[in-house]
């Protein structure tokens, strides 16, 4: 027996939306995690080298609507200064606009339970 999950289409009519990119140091993010935690809403952190304790942190900062770079520049002098930090060369980018229910479920491999075969498309 096989089950198919239907696939459904969202419509691409909604703008991409924005990241802000840059780099810290461990202990310059150590000094400003919870103030930017707290100000911004979608953040992403991770490690630029997986694995590594040590490794400097690769900070993202994710807007609906593209940021002005001269009012990020404002915010984030703001953010570090009151840290006694420099603020970090940082880029400012779309992000794709991308389906993600169908990308999950192009991504899902086939899963064969018992007599039950499940797979996205």
């Amino acid at each position: 027996m096989t089950f198919s999950i239907p696939s459904t289409s969202i419509p691409s009519t909604a703008s991409a939306s924005w990241q802000v990119f840059f780099v810290l140091k461990k202990v310059e993010w150590q000094a400003v995690e919870s103030t930017l935690s707290e100000f911004f809403e979608a953040l992403v952190v991770k490690p630029v080298i997986d694995g590594d304790p040590n490794s400097d942190e690769a900070v993202v900062l994710i807007f609906p609507d593209q940021p002005d770079a001269d009012t990020m520049h404002r915010q984030l002098e703001a953010l570090f200064q009151a840290n006694d930090l420099s603020v970090p060369f940082f880029k400012i980018e779309a992000l794709p606009t991308i389906d993600w229910l169908q990308h999950v479920y192009d991504s899902l491999k086939p899963i064969e339970a018992g007599r039950f075969f499940v797979h996205g498309k």
